[in-house]
C-alpha cells in the first residue's frame, strides 16, 4: 500500500503562475534533481504527460516563457536538493504532492509543518484563503 501526501493551497485572488513559480525559485527550490528536470510541457493541456530531461538539456529561462500568464505550470521541485514533490500550479490554487524523500513525524505520518516552513515565505504574499494537507493510505 502507497502513502500519499500533499498540500494544497488556494487563493482569494487570481495570481499568475509564473509569479508563484518565480517565488518558488527565490525561496530556495529547485528544479533539479539528481540531474533530471520533471515537468509538463506548457502545451500539455489534459494529458498530463510529466517529461523527464536532463538538467543539462533544460533551459529554466525557456520553460518559463513558453508558458502563457494564465496558463497552469507543472513541475517537480526540491528544496536543499532533497525534498520534494510535484507542483501544479494554477491562477487559482497549487498542489504540491511531497513524493521525493518524503519527511516523517513518525512511521507514517507525513511532517507537514516541515513543508509549510518551506512553503510559508512563497504563500505569503498571495492571500491564501484555504489551506489543505492531506495524507490517505
Amino acid at each position: 500500500m502507497s502513502m500519499k501526501a500533499s498540500i494544497d493551497i488556494e487563493f482569494s485572488r487570481p495570481v499568475e503562475p509564473k509569479k508563484i513559480f518565480l517565488s518558488l525559485i527565490d525561496s530556495g527550490w529547485g528544479v533539479d534533481f539528481q540531474g533530471e528536470v520533471m515537468f509538463l510541457d506548457a502545451f500539455d493541456r489534459e494529458g498530463y504527460d510529466w517529461q523527464v530531461k536532463s538538467i543539462e538539456n533544460f533551459d529554466l529561462d525557456e520553460f518559463i516563457e513558453s508558458h502563457c500568464p494564465s496558463d497552469r505550470i507543472g513541475i517537480s521541485m526540491v528544496f536543499e536538493e532533497a525534498y520534494g514533490g510535484e507542483f501544479l500550479i494554477f491562477e487559482s490554487w497549487v498542489s504540491f504532492s511531497m513524493s521525493v524523500n518524503k519527511v516523517f513525524l513518525s512511521n507514517d505520518v507525513p511532517d507537514f509543518s516541515f513543508y509549510l516552513e518551506r512553503l510559508s515565505s512563497v504563500i505569503e504574499g498571495f492571500n491564501v484563503s484555504v489551506l489543505k494537507c492531506e495524507c490517505s493510505f
